[in-house]
């Protein structure tokens, strides 16, 4: 059986024999271990047709897959950080943090799991706090909102409140706090725009996978006013929404080592599959 990408390796021969647990595998690892990326050459050294993955000869699959099995290590780090539900930072080893909401233990375990496998180092011991309830501050509201790339007014159309109303949020000595709504609302946005960095991300992957190295340069393609984000944008709204996920994608790609470029939609931006350039 020939697989075009490791994730193609992953979904189609390494999930269906986890099951219901494939959370509790390393399941890049195992990938790895057990497939190898091949070319067909003739006897010239012509490489023809693209790449593909292969299962490798004498490989032992129970052996592979006991390896890489976490499911106690996941069940342990749970069972001794969880204190009821509510929101929970995950510290790793390199100070990235991540805070999940859970429900339930399972919430927890597979957040756990993601972000091992995320990071590939299953031997690297995160720290897992319960936060403590607090009282989101006026600015803690401000820092939200321009890290969403949302103006005032933005929010104030976006919420059907007048402009002074979201001033007064924002001024320590507006005797009011803000509603719990006007946070959802900036904390469903900064979840729409994580997600779209994570796909933009999951491009690149897909990238490395094929090529096996970084792209050389990855264009980001970024707004100058609202003007020029009403002619070339994909959809209706502020243009700080989509520069926040260029700088949010700009900021992964550089974690990464990934070089990347800032452009004008008419001065160098790459066109992609629904955009008006």
């Amino acid at each position: 059986m020939k697989y075009t990408s490791i994730q193609d390796v992953i979904d189609q021969a390494i999930k269906p024999v986890c099951g219901d647990f494939a959370e509790d595998y390393d399941l890049d690892a195992i990938a790895s271990e057990i497939f190898e990326y091949v070319t067909d050459v003739d006897d010239d050294g012509i490489q023809h047709g693209n790449g593909y993955f292969v299962e490798r000869d004498g490989v032992d699959w129970n052996e592979v897959m006991q390896k890489h099995d976490h499911g106690e290590q996941l069940d342990k780090d749970v069972s001794e950080s969880w204190d009821g539900d509510g929101v929970y930072t995950i510290t790793e080893a390199d100070g990235d943090v991540t805070e999940v909401e859970c429900d339930d233990m399972a919430d927890l375990r597979s957040a756990l799991s993601e972000i091992y496998s995320y990071s590939g180092n299953w031997d690297s011991k995160v720290v897992i706090e319960k936060d403590a309830c607090r009282l989101r501050t006026k600015a803690d509201f401000k820092a939200l909102r321009e890290a969403c790339g949302l103006s005032q007014q933005n929010v104030a159309d976006a919420l059907g409140v007048h402009l002074q109303t979201i001033k007064r949020w924002e001024k320590p000595s507006f005797p009011y706090a803000v509603p719990d709504d006007a946070f959802a609302y900036l904390d469903n946005v900064a979840e729409s725009q994580a997600t779209q960095v994570s796909y933009m991300l999951g491009v690149v992957a897909k990238h490395v996978e094929q090529f096996g190295k970084n792209p050389v340069l990855v264009p980001i393609t970024y707004y100058r006013d609202q003007q020029m984000y009403d002619k070339y944008g994909r959809d209706e709204g502020p243009f700080g929404w989509p520069n926040a996920v260029a700088r949010k994608l700009a900021y992964e790609l550089d974690k990464r080592g990934i070089s990347y470029s800032f452009r004008y939609p008419d001065d160098g931006a790459v066109s992609t599959p629904g955009s008006n350039y």
